[in-house]
């Protein structure tokens, strides 16, 4: 039978039923005949008052229901909140990856997310009358990326220095990083020098190398030569960066 003629049959029966006890009223001999015709129209004004109302409790409901999700963050951890839109339901279901959720009854909810994946949330609405029952579902998808990894540490470490010499030589001073680090930047800061001459720092393989040169001053005490000492010191600065 198809869907639709069951809930006409039953109408038509009851209409017919009630019609044909009106007219065996009426067509009886008595001599209340125009009592019959009065309750054979009230007959027919309550069939047809209550036929719309009959209709609807017979043909099959409506079910319809669209859901909208959103989640405070792209990555794990993050919480999702979901709403249905629903017609006329009696009762609603929720899922989340085809597993059902006992403890939501309600048109909307509300998940906290620790492991990220693709979440399908799914609600499900039926309806019903007096006779029949209808379904329907909806589902959308939320993904939830892995978590960013953590900003590396960085440090900025201020390392003294001083070299001193009376005779005229080059020096080259190394300062590697801390355990685990690794030296983005180096700089130097409050260089106080006497005959030094070509003060710089540089990274190289990983560690920073301070240069320079020191050219003591000569000079004659009498009959001897003599040497003004040369010296440099100051500070270096490193700025490390924690190796991922």
């Amino acid at each position: 039978m198809i869907d639709g003629v069951w809930p006409l049959v039953l109408i038509s029966l009851v209409v017919l039923g009630a019609l044909g006890m009106a007219s065996v009223l009426l067509f009886s001999k008595s001599d209340l005949k125009s009592s019959k015709v009065s309750l054979w129209i009230a007959t027919l004004g309550v069939v047809l008052a209550i036929t719309p109302t009959l209709y609807q409790s017979v043909k099959k409901p409506e079910a319809y229901v669209f859901v909208k999700c959103q989640a405070t963050s792209e990555t794990a951890p993050s919480t999702v909140s979901c709403v249905a839109e629903a017609s006329d339901y009696y009762l609603v279901q929720w899922s989340i990856n085809n597993d059902i959720v006992e403890d939501v009854s309600e048109l909307n909810i509300e998940r906290e997310i620790h492991e990220p994946g693709e979440y399908r949330f799914e609600a499900k609405v039926r309806n019903k009358n007096l006779f029949r029952e209808a379904e329907s579902s909806f589902s959308t998808r939320v993904v939830i990326s892995e978590p960013p990894p953590p900003e590396p540490e960085v440090l900025e470490i201020k390392q003294s220095f001083s070299e001193y010499s009376k005779i005229p030589r080059s020096f080259r001073l190394v300062f590697p990083p801390k355990n685990g680090f690794e030296i983005v930047d180096a700089r130097l800061e409050s260089v106080r020098e006497s005959k030094a001459y070509n003060i710089r720092v540089s990274i190289d393989n990983g560690v920073a190398i301070v240069t320079g040169q020191l050219k003591p001053k000569q000079y004659f005490k009498g009959f001897s030569m003599r040497f003004e000492p040369a010296k440099v010191s100051g500070l270096v600065v490193l700025t490390q960066q924690q190796e991922q």
